[in-house]
């Protein structure tokens, strides 16, 4: 992804409420990106739908099946 879409997509997910800019220590000029609560609440939400998919995909695999995909 360039510059140019990054940005973006922060200043997306700034607006959104799930990332929040927090000055850099010791640079006065840069800041670093923080997850707010809204984003950590939305990340355990994305990773609990993304679970629940994967385990209805790969429900009925043999645990031989399993261990070569990992």
């Amino acid at each position: 992804m360039g510059s140019p879409a990054l940005s973006r997509q922060l200043k997306n997910l700034e607006a959104g409420g799930c990332i929040e800019r927090v000055p850099a220590p010791g640079d006065g000029r840069g800041a670093l990106l923080q997850a707010t609560t809204t984003g950590r609440s939305l990340v355990e939400r994305l990773e609990a739908a993304d679970d629940e998919v994967l385990g209805e995909q790969l429900g009925e695999w043999s645990a031989a099946d399993l261990a070569q995909l990992v």
